[in-house]
């Protein structure tokens, strides 16, 4: 056999392989929400740009669409390890304020090869990735954060539990607190001063199990109206020790009060006390109050 041609299918077969990585999956089927449960009313002393923010979805400072379900999807490319990127399917659902659920496929000429789920569900994160699965009180901690970030887009959230607190920073920031275990943890938040939208939250979170915590920053871009209201067509996610976001995602829709999965309800009032599920990692750590726009 020629060996020269052996080199050239060999080289041709890995080319065709790869570009199968550079294709897009296809749209998920879009949902439509449910009905409305009227509204809720919020506390009266929300930061200004929190106020502004609401405005600027059409809401009243103070009172906003009441929200029990929250679900959005759409496509991202990841990179697990740089120059590594890859194609992904992208479907999170929430019990707002309670527990939430991701759900991803990597694709290949738009055909899932590899699923996994991220959970928060009764106080507690998993990471699963084909049949593996990682928790701990990291874990916990991580899932719980991103629970909250995407949460940003529901105003409705900060109604869903007594232990959620805004708290003033300047005209365009604010501290958001929120339940972690038996006490809290925190994300400080970034509005456009010129659309009073989202436009960046940050935070810091752990990456992996026994680790320490790392600066992680999330952007929310391109705000678009759809069926389900206001939503940002793209939200980037970044590890403050690395130069690109590892995780962006383009927005194809986004819907509330939904039918999600049973478990997702797990917990309710009774669980939002402080004798709640315990989150065994010191969520207290400084967080760097800076409002300037981090590096991308």
């Amino acid at each position: 056999m020629n060996t020269a041609w052996v080199v050239a299918t060999a080289i041709g077969l890995a080319v065709v392989a790869a570009l199968g990585f550079r294709v897009r999956p296809p749209r998920a089927r879009p949902v439509t929400g449910g009905p409305s449960t009227g509204t809720v009313e919020l506390s009266h002393d929300l930061p200004e740009p929190v106020v502004r923010y609401h405005r600027a979805l059409g809401f009243d400072g103070w009172h906003v669409p009441a929200v029990d379900t929250f679900v959005l999807w759409g496509r991202a490319w990841m990179r697990p390890t740089p120059p590594l990127r890859l194609p992904v399917r992208f479907w999170s659902a929430h019990r707002v304020g309670w527990s939430a659920r991701q759900r991803l496929a990597v694709t290949w000429y738009g055909l899932p090869v590899l699923r996994a789920v991220d959970d928060y569900v009764d106080g507690h994160g998993r990471m699963r990735i084909g049949r593996r699965a990682v928790t701990g009180p990291e874990i916990d901690q991580g899932e719980n954060l991103f629970l909250w970030a995407e949460l940003l887009l529901v105003p409705a959230f900060a109604a869903a539990r007594q232990r959620v607190r805004w708290q003033s920073v300047d005209a365009d920031c604010a501290l958001l607190r929120v339940p972690f275990g038996r006490g809290s943890d925190r994300l400080m938040v970034r509005f456009d001063p010129d659309t009073g939208l989202v436009s960046e939250c940050r935070a810091l979170r752990y990456r992996s199990v026994g680790g320490e915590k790392v600066g992680w920053y999330v952007w929310f871009e391109r705000w678009t109206h759809g069926p389900g209201g206001w939503y940002p067509a793209r939200i980037s996610v970044r590890w403050a020790d690395h130069r690109r976001p590892w995780f962006v995602l383009d927005v194809d829709g986004s819907a509330t009060n939904v039918t999600i999965d049973a478990d997702l309800r797990a917990g309710g009032p009774g669980a939002d006390t402080p004798d709640g599920p315990t989150g065994s990692v010191p969520a207290g750590d400084a967080l760097e109050v800076n409002t300037g726009r981090g590096a991308r």
